[in-house]
C-alpha cells in the first residue's frame, strides 16, 4: 500500500503550450497606489507541527478547512484530523480516522479531502476508500461513517465541499465505470442524485451558498456549474488555455495538455469564480451571474493551490515548486507580493530559485521539493489568517531549525497573518489599461547570449554571446546577422555610443573589447580588471557609456566600479563596491546608479565626480545580519537572504528609475529627482531581464524560470500584459518552453516599440540561442 496525498502524489508538470507564432494575451487590468495607499502582504507568525503518523514515512498534508464561526481549524493528515484552536494557533486535539489507514482497489489510503457545515457544527472528511467520517465541531469526536459507494468498488476519489444551506454533500468518486459527482443528503442520509459530467477527470469543486450552485472543475475543459436546487448540470465554462491542437484529446495526440486546471474558489460577495492552471500559473475569473470569463492572468507558475479571503478582497496562489504565495487584489487583479512560505526561497529558507544561496545556514535541505511541498490551504476570513499546509517525507532529529523540537514531525502548518505596507506612488484614477502583445517571432543568435543593447540610429540590435566569445549584429526587420565580432573571453554586458557607432563589452576576463558598428570589426580590446579583488573573482554584471563624459562604468560584482576611459584605454578610478549589482545610467542628469545586492539599497554616483553623492534606502529588504555577505556560487554568511537587487533600467523623461529583485520578483520605482522610492509591483521571483521603452514609457521584466514576460506602465505601475512563455512551443519540434528557454535579458527598439528577449540557449538540446521579439508597438 501507498500514499496518496495531494501534496506527494504525482501531478502532471506538462508545460502548457499553444500553437507558436502570432497571439493575443489579454492584459491585466490594475489600478494604480494612491499616496496613501496599502499594498497588501503577509508574513509568517508561526509554525506548528504536526502530530507523527505511524503509518508512513511520506505524511503531508492534503486538506485545511476553517470553520469562520468558531474559529477552529482542521487539518487532514494520512489518517487523523488535527484540530487547531484558530487564536491561539495551537493544537486542540488529534482525531484518529480509521478510515484513513484503509485502502481502495487501487491501494491508496489516507484522508483526502475535508469540508466543514457550520451551520450544523460538523466536520466531513472524504478518505481515499470512499468512506466519509463524520465529526462532531463541539466535542471533537467522530460520530459515525458512511460510504456512498460500496467501498470495494472505490478506485479513486477527488474533491469533496459542503453547502450547509442545503445540508448538502457533493463528492467526485470513481470506479471502473468511471468518475460521477456524487450528492449525498445529510438530513436524510441517503444519495439525492448522481452526476455524470465528463470523462475528463475532475479534481476540486467549490460551492456559492448565496445562489446554490456549485462548480466543479474539469482538468482539461474548464468548469461545470451544477444547480444546488435541481443537482444537474446547467452550464459549461471555458476556463484556461485548452490543449493543442484543439480536439486532441479524442486521439490522444495533444502536444500539450493545456493550463490543466486545479483548484476552484468562490467569492460568493462578488459572485466571482477563480480557477487556477498547474502548467501556465493561469488564474481566470468568471461572473458566477453570466458564466463567463471576464479575466485570464498569469502568476506564479506551477500553481494548484489556491485560498481567498472575501473580505479583505484577496487571492492567494500559490507556487508549490518554489513554496510563494502571490498575494493578489481580487478587486483588480493586480499582484501586490510575493511571500515565501515553508522551508524554501526567500525570505525564510536559505534558497533562492534553483540556487542554493547559503549553505552554512540551518536549512532543512538543500532543495525544499525533497522534503516536500505545499498542499492546502485556508483563511479565516473573521481575522484574516492564512493557514497553509506543508508536508512530505520524515524529517530526523536535527534536521529543521523550525522542528527542533518535535523531530520526528512529518508536515507542520504555517499560519500567516494578513499585513499591509505603506508605499506612496503616484495617484490616478484612471481606469487601467489594457494591452495585447502580438506578433512574436524567433530569430536565431549567436551561442550563450546573454546581454543585449540596441543601436537606435543604425537600427541594430547587438547581442553579446558569452559562449562564443563573439557579438552579433543582427538587422531587426529581417532576422539576419549582418555581421558576427570576436571579443575578449565570454562578454558579458555590452554598451553602445550611437554618436560614434562604436560598442564595447566588458568580457569575463576582466577585458574591455571596442567594436566598429559601421564595419563590424574589432577595434581593441584592453584589461580593465587584471586582478580579482572580488570574493567571487571577475564577475562582470553591467557596463554603460556616459554620452556627456564618453566614459565607460563597469560593474564587477562583488567588488568595484570600474571607470574606464575607453580613448586612452585605462582604467580612472575604482570604486570600492563588494555588493554591485547592477548599473544604468540617466544621460540627461548624467547620474549612474548601482544596485546593491544583500544591501537592498541602490547607490548614486555623479558622473561629473564620479563620487558617490547619496544612497536610495528601502528599495530591497537586505540580507541578515547586515553586514553579511551573499552571492550565487560563492562564500555566505548570511541567515536572512535580501530581495537580490540586479537589473537597473531608467525612463530619462520621467526621470524614473527602475530595479528589479532577483530573489522576491520586486520591481522597484524610485523618483530620481528626490532618490526616494514611489512604490513597488511584484512578478515572479528568479527575474532577470529589465528594461524601459522610453518613448511609451513601458517598462520590461523578463523571468528565466517562468519563463515569461512582463509589460508595466512605467508613469502608474500598472501591470499591463504578460507573454508566458510556458503556453507556447519554442521550436518547430513541439518542444515545451520550460524544458529549452533560458530567458536573459531584454532590451527595446523605442522607434518600433519591438521587445527583444533573449533566450540564452543552454536548456534546448541545440544550445542554440535565439531572441524573442515581442510587437508592444500597440502597447499602454
Amino acid at each position: 500500500m501507498f500514499v496518496k496525498n495531494g501534496s506527494l502524489r504525482a501531478r502532471a508538470r506538462t508545460v502548457c503550450m499553444a500553437a507558436w507564432g502570432c497571439f493575443v494575451v489579454a492584459a491585466l487590468a490594475a489600478p494604480v497606489r494612491a499616496e496613501d495607499a496599502k499594498a497588501p502582504s503577509a508574513e509568517v507568525v508561526s509554525i506548528v507541527p504536526m502530530s507523527p503518523e505511524p503509518y508512513s514515512t511520506n505524511v503531508g498534508i492534503d486538506d485545511v478547512q476553517v470553520n469562520a464561526k468558531t474559529g477552529r481549524v482542521y487539518v487532514s493528515n494520512t489518517s487523523a484530523i488535527t484540530v487547531l484552536d484558530g487564536d491561539t494557533d495551537t493544537i486542540i486535539k488529534v482525531i484518529p480516522i480509521p478510515a484513513g489507514t484503509a485502502p481502495n482497489v487501487n491501494g491508496y489510503y489516507g484522508i483526502y479531502q475535508s469540508c466543514v457545515d457550520d451551520r450544523t457544527n460538523t466536520v466531513y472528511s472524504l478518505s481515499e476508500n470512499g468512506v466519509v467520517t463524520v465529526i462532531d465541531g463541539a466535542t471533537n469526536s467522530v460520530t459515525g461513517t458512511f460510504a456512498p459507494w460500496p467501498t470495494n468498488t472505490i478506485t479513486n476519489v477527488d474533491g469533496m465541499v459542503c453547502n450547509p444551506e442545503t445540508g448538502k454533500l457533493y463528492m467526485i468518486l470513481y470506479n471502473n465505470q468511471g468518475n460521477r459527482i456524487v450528492v449525498w443528503d445529510t438530513r436524510k442520509q441517503a444519495i439525492a442524485a448522481t452526476i455524470f459530467v465528463t470523462s475528463n477527470p475532475h479534481e476540486w469543486m467549490a460551492v456559492n451558498r448565496k445562489t446554490n450552485r456549485i462548480y466543479a472543475q474539469t482538468i482539461y475543459d474548464g468548469l461545470v456549474v451544477i444547480d444546488g436546487a435541481t443537482d444537474t448540470v446547467i452550464d459549461r465554462i471555458v476556463a484556461g488555455q485548452g490543449p493543442q491542437p484543439p480536439g486532441c484529446l479524442a486521439t490522444n495526440n495533444c502536444v500539450s495538455q493545456g493550463s490543466w486546471l486545479d483548484q476552484v474558489a468562490v467569492d460568493e460577495n462578488t459572485n466571482r469564480v477563480y480557477v487556477v492552471g498547474i502548467n501556465d500559473g493561469s488564474l481566470t475569473t468568471i461572473d458566477g451571474a453570466t458564466d463567463k470569463v471576464i479575466g485570464l492572468d498569469f502568476f506564479n507558475w506551477f500553481t494548484y493551490v489556491l485560498a481567498l479571503d472575501p473580505v479583505r478582497k484577496r487571492i492567494y496562489q500559490f507556487d508549490v515548486s518554489f513554496d510563494t504565495m502571490a498575494v493578489i487584489d481580487s478587486v483588480s487583479g493586480k499582484r501586490t507580493a510575493n511571500v515565501g512560505v515553508g522551508p524554501g526561497p526567500f525570505p525564510l529558507g536559505c534558497n533562492a530559485g534553483w540556487v542554493v544561496l547559503n549553505p552554512n545556514a540551518s536549512c532543512l535541505v538543500t532543495v525544499s521539493a525533497s522534503l516536500g511541498s505545499i498542499g492546502a490551504a485556508a483563511v479565516n476570513p473573521v481575522n484574516g489568517k492564512i493557514y497553509v499546509g506543508y508536508g512530505g517525507q520524515y524529517v530526523g532529529p536535527g534536521s529543521s531549525p523550525f522542528l527542533s523540537n518535535v523531530p520526528n514531525a512529518y508536515s507542520y502548518l504555517y499560519v500567516l497573518k494578513p499585513t499591509e505596507t505603506k508605499l506612496p506612488g503616484d495617484a490616478d484614477d484612471a481606469r487601467p489599461p489594457r494591452a495585447a502583445l502580438a506578433g512574436t517571432a524567433t530569430l536565431a543568435a549567436g551561442a550563450g547570449a546573454i546581454d543585449a543593447a540596441f543601436d537606435a540610429r543604425a537600427n541594430k540590435l547587438y547581442i553579446a554571446n558569452s559562449g562564443a566569445n563573439s557579438v552579433s549584429a543582427l538587422d531587426p526587420l529581417t532576422g539576419a546577422v549582418t555581421a558576427t565580432i570576436p571579443v575578449g573571453a565570454s562578454p558579458r554586458a555590452i554598451a553602445i555610443n550611437e554618436s560614434a557607432n562604436t560598442l564595447y563589452t566588458y568580457n569575463g576576463d576582466g577585458s574591455v573589447s571596442v567594436l566598429d558598428g559601421a564595419h563590424g570589426s574589432r577595434l581593441a580590446n584592453f584589461t580593465a580588471d587584471a586582478v580579482a579583488t572580488g570574493v567571487l573573482g571577475l564577475n562582470p554584471q553591467g557596463l554603460v557609456h556616459s554620452r556627456r563624459t564618453g566614459k565607460l562604468y563597469a560593474v564587477n560584482g562583488f567588488s568595484q566600479i570600474d571607470v574606464i576611459d575607453p580613448v586612452s584605454q585605462r582604467v580612472l578610478k575604482s570604486i570600492p563596491d563588494p555588493d554591485a549589482g547592477g548599473v544604468a545610467i540617466n544621460q540627461r542628469t548624467n547620474m549612474i546608479y548601482v544596485s546593491q545586492f544583500s544591501e537592498g539599497t541602490v547607490w548614486v554616483i555623479d558622473g561629473a565626480t564620479d563620487r558617490k553623492i547619496g544612497v536610495i534606502g528601502g528599495v530591497g529588504q537586505p540580507a541578515l545580519p547586515a553586514g553579511c555577505y551573499q552571492s550565487a556560487g560563492g562564500p555566505n554568511s548570511c541567515l536572512q537572504m535580501s530581495s537580490g537587487l540586479t537589473k537597473v533600467a531608467i525612463d530619462e523623461e520621467l526621470n524614473r528609475v527602475y530595479v528589479l529583485g532577483q530573489n522576491d520578483g520586486r520591481v522597484v520605482t524610485i523618483d530620481g529627482e528626490r532618490n526616494v522610492v514611489l512604490g513597488m509591483d511584484y512578478v515572479q521571483p528568479d527575474d532577470y531581464g529589465l528594461a524601459v521603452d522610453p518613448r511609451r514609457h513601458n517598462v520590461f521584466v523578463s523571468n528565466f524560470v517562468t519563463p515569461a514576460l512582463w509589460l508595466f506602465d512605467g508613469r502608474t505601475g500598472r501591470l499591463g500584459s504578460t507573454v508566458n512563455f510556458n503556453s507556447r512551443l519554442c521550436d518547430t519540434a513541439q518542444t515545451p518552453c520550460f524544458d529549452q528557454v533560458d530567458l536573459k535579458s531584454v532590451t527595446v527598439n523605442p522607434a518600433t516599440g519591438q521587445v527583444f528577449v533573449l533566450d540564452q540557449g543552454d536548456l534546448n538540446p541545440q544550445t542554440t540561442s535565439r531572441v524573442f521579439v515581442v510587437d508592444a508597438k500597440g502597447g499602454l
